[in-house]
């Protein structure tokens, strides 16, 4: 009788454990399951990370060639800035030597006059003169 009841408590904890076994099999695919999933949502999010890296390069490259660009473009206005002044500059000394040679036009004018006007009496002179000799 001892030896059916050990009997029974051995079956009893075989069943037990064979449940207790079945329950962890469960559990361990119910985990690799788990481990798939997530294996495939990493390798998802990796290829996605891959993408915003590429994403990211692009964006730095555009950002340094418009840096680039935008250097370059403020040095051709400085230096087109730079020779605006220099034409103004010149622009102001030719307006200056304009006046000057204007107001030297119109000294030369009067005295352009005042030579023809003399001119015309040498020449009414002359004629006198001419006349003048040919009487005597």
């Amino acid at each position: 009788q001892q030896c059916e009841k050990s009997k029974e408590e051995w079956e009893s904890k075989a069943t037990l454990a064979e449940e207790q076994v079945a329950a962890l099999k469960a559990q361990i695919n119910t985990l690799e399951s788990d481990i798939t999933v997530s294996t495939e949502a990493n390798e998802a999010l990796s290829h996605n990370m891959e993408g915003l890296r590429s994403s990211l390069e692009e964006i730095a490259a555009s950002r340094d060639s418009l840096t680039e660009t935008l250097s370059n473009e403020l040095g051709e206005k400085k230096d087109l800035a730079t020779r605006v002044r220099l034409l103004e500059e010149q622009l102001s000394k030719k307006s200056e030597e304009y006046e000057r040679l204007e107001a030297r036009s119109e000294e030369l004018k009067v005295k352009c006059a005042g030579a023809e006007s003399m001119g015309e009496n040498l020449a009414s002179k002359t004629v006198a003169f001419d006349e003048l000799q040919a009487k005597t």
